[in-house]
């Protein structure tokens, strides 16, 4: 399988963030990953969140092979030239192994600190634009840029050598799609099936031949005896009620409308939604069952385009346990 596996290092301790990276580049994971979120209310207020250009930063000098990148970085609560800073930053950290995935972030986690989400597309797409002009800028080539939102006049960064970071964009909807294709390096969204997933691809504009389509997804790997179907399930549920637009096309207009974005989504709008969600539906967008179950629907996903996924597992305790499972499913047994 030419599939790139990935494992999203997140919730968890800081530290074991960056423990399980080292084990991951032992076990031949091609890169790990880390969302931007301030807490995981909404969702699961135990989890434990750490910052993630600085747990990255800790992961870029722990390792030497493994790729590693946010899945995904707000552009809704960060400012362009920061985040530029940052993603440079570890790019020169790690040899240029960091991958920048970029979305507009999550409703309720910004809302609880005030950070307003009007215009969230908007200002993503001129974060891009900001972002991209200055990973091209140097002393003797500075950038300007004149935009809605931001001013920047003779702004440069100055870190010789690092290469420009790939960007990835969390999308879903049909502004969000054209963008990933013309002005972003690759594709990361959530909540889909593989024939989805071939459709939604499909859907984009034309792409150039470098361009890495992904998927986060998230997973539940079983040991012997143990049936998850009814975690993997609710998981679906949850992300299918925060994308409309999969929604209308697998079960109509009228489904989809009824969803909200992940910007406006609610846990109790969210859990109204996802009542009204097929069994199979929820089941496809995940990837669920014993070892070798989770690597044939992997394969589903490579079939129908995906170049890359991210394994969302989000119980720490478990996580390298089932990594692990997988990783020797992967190598043939």
């Amino acid at each position: 399988m030419s599939l790139d596996v990935g494992v999203q290092i997140f919730p968890g301790q800081p530290r074991d963030a960056v423990a399980e990276a080292v084990a991951y580049e032992r076990l031949g994971i091609s890169s790990v990953w880390i969302a931007d979120h301030f807490h995981g209310a909404g969702r699961d207020t135990s989890w434990i969140v750490p910052e993630v250009f600085t747990t990255l930063g800790a992961v870029a000098v722990s390792t030497d092979r493994l790729r590693f990148g946010t899945c995904v970085v707000s552009t809704t609560k960060r400012d362009p030239a920061v985040l530029a800073h940052g993603a440079l930053t570890l790019s020169a950290l790690s040899g240029g192994r960091f991958d920048l995935g970029l979305g507009t972030g999550f409703g309720p986690d910004l809302s609880a600190f005030g950070i307003p989400t009007r215009a969230a597309v908007s200002r993503l797409e001129e974060s891009l634009e900001v972002v991209r002009g200055l990973f091209a800028s140097s002393p003797e080539r500075p950038f300007d840029h004149d935009g809605k939102r931001w001013q920047l006049r003779g702004a440069f960064l100055n870190l010789p050598d690092a290469p420009a970071p790939p960007v990835s964009l969390a999308a879903i909807g049909p502004r969000m799609l054209e963008l990933a294709a013309t002005r972003a390096d690759g594709w990361l969204p959530f909540g889909l099936t593989p024939e989805i997933y071939r459709v939604f691809l499909e859907r984009m504009p034309s792409r150039s031949g470098a361009f890495a389509p992904r998927l986060w997804v998230p997973t539940f790997v079983e040991e012997p005896g143990e049936d998850r179907s009814a975690e993997a399930e609710a998981s679906g549920r949850l992300y299918l009620s925060m994308a409309p637009q999969v929604l209308e096309h697998a079960l109509g207009e009228a489904a989809g409308e009824s969803a909200g974005s992940s910007l406006a989504w609610s846990p109790e709008r969210g859990r109204e939604i996802a009542r009204a969600i097929p069994r199979e539906l929820a089941l496809a967008v995940t990837v669920h069952g014993p070892a070798q179950r989770c690597v044939e629907q992997l394969r589903a996903f490579e079939a129908a385009g995906c170049a890359g996924v991210v394994l969302r597992i989000t119980d720490p305790a478990r996580r390298r346990r089932d990594v692990e499972r997988l990783a020797r499913e992967l190598a043939g047994g």
